[in-house]
């Protein structure tokens, strides 16, 4: 290969590992600015940024809701969300709330009674006023709860 062959080989390298470097650089702009940015606040579901997640703080929550309710942390087929899931992780065959969702709220209750569901402990802002109402769900603070 001449001198000229050469040179002309490294310059294309130098200009697409320039290429890679520019988009290397953007992208890592785009994701801090956008996804980076969600994360650090944390959504309000349906997932818990990690980041801010106050375990000890979070369970105190639900402890004083699954009380309030006449709940346990060991209460069978809890129905439960992201948020309260980690406290209650070692109950019997937990239900996720999200598995009640192509069904009305009553539906779902009713359902998850007759698997053998003690009740609900989940964030507040997943249970629309209705639903509150129609299962005497128990609000304290940001945890709502129901014993079935």
């Amino acid at each position: 290969m001449s001198r000229a062959g050469g040179a002309l080989s490294r310059r294309l390298l130098t200009a697409c590992v320039g290429v890679l470097a520019l988009t290397a650089i953007l992208s890592a702009d785009l994701v801090y600015s956008t996804i980076y940015q969600k994360l650090e606040k944390g959504f309000a579901g349906p997932s818990i940024s990690v980041r801010n997640y106050a375990y000890e703080a979070v369970k105190r929550e639900v402890d004083v809701a699954l009380a309030q309710c006449g709940l346990r942390r060991n209460s069978p087929r809890l129905i439960i969300d992201d948020y309260t899931y980690p406290v209650v992780e070692a109950s019997y065959k937990l239900i996720p709330f999200t598995y009640t969702l192509e069904l009305s709220r009553l539906e779902a209750a009713r359902r998850a009674k007759k698997l053998g569901s003690a009740g609900i402990v989940v964030r507040c802002l997943n249970l629309g006023a209705d639903t509150k109402k129609d299962l005497g769900i128990i609000e304290t603070g940001a945890i709502c709860c129901a014993k079935f």
